[in-house]
């Protein structure tokens, strides 16, 4: 069951109680409504999720009351043409919370972050992307989420919310209208213009990494890790890691440490 929302730009936007996961029933309206047209696009929201997950197959654990969301862009563009969306969305999600009075920051390559006085780096959302094939076009499948309560015992120490932050009061809704509209611009500003190239120097602005100064620990897969210093993201959104003197551009990974 679900409750239908008005959230500008958006054809389809709904409000679901107890789900699986947001992505669960993404893919599922994708395959029920079969849209023919890449300008079709969904916003969709539950109160809980049973089985939610993050990058790598992670488990997402969530507090009660947080903004659990997935929405689904449109795009004639081929694959190879998205590299670097992700970062994008940080982009998106991150201006909606300023609107809202909260700074944020983002941490390669889909986590949105709040940096404290003593230099420490709490997590305070996060991205999951998967990209969906239907009649002819893709769909974007981008899943959020935001702590707005105060975050699950088990990350306590590792993440921060909405109301930490000073915004007593806030609920997940408010949340969907301003990100939603974040999300749109950004969708269409990367897809008409040049991907990921055109919108790095914004994502630069927001990351809470130093270029030249932040020391990263990262797993590039197969148990292999780097240890560097960061030193910015190309144009495709690859992360760039100094290694004695060497650039690496790294296109997937797991910071598994860091020294701002």
């Amino acid at each position: 069951m679900y409750i239908s929302l008005n959230v500008p730009e958006f054809l389809c936007a709904r409000r679901y109680g107890t789900v699986t996961s947001t992505m669960d029933i993404a893919r599922e309206l994708l395959l029920d409504e079969s849209p023919n047209s890449a300008e079709w696009c969904a916003a969709l929201m539950a109160d809980e999720q049973t089985a939610g997950r993050g990058r790598q197959g992670r488990t997402w654990l969530t507090s009660a009351g947080a903004f659990m969301a997935t929405f689904v862009l449109g795009t004639t563009s081929p694959r190879t043409a998205l590299t670097g969306y992700s970062l994008v969305v940080g982009v998106a999600v991150s201006e909606a919370l300023e609107s809202l009075g909260v700074r944020s920051r983002l941490k390669w390559p889909n986590d949105i972050v709040v940096v404290g006085d003593n230099a420490s780096v709490k997590k305070l959302g996060g991205i999951l992307i998967e990209v969906q094939e239907v009649a002819n076009n893709r769909f974007i499948l981008v899943g959020l989420g935001i702590n707005v309560s105060p975050a699950p015992q088990e990350v306590m120490d590792r993440a921060v919310s909405l109301e930490e932050l000073g915004r007593k009061g806030s609920v997940a809704t408010d949340l969907l209208v301003p990100v939603g509209s974040a999300l749109q611009k950004w969708h269409n500003r990367f897809i008409a213009g040049d991907g990921f190239k055109g919108v790095s120097d914004e994502w630069a602005r927001r990351s809470c990494f130093s270029s030249g100064r932040t020391e990263l620990r990262i797993e590039v897969g197969n148990g292999q890790q780097l240890e560097g210093v960061f030193s910015g993201v190309d144009e495709t959104g690859a992360l760039l890691i100094d290694v004695a003197g060497q650039i690496q551009p790294v296109l997937s990974g797991h910071i598994t440490s860091f020294v701002l």
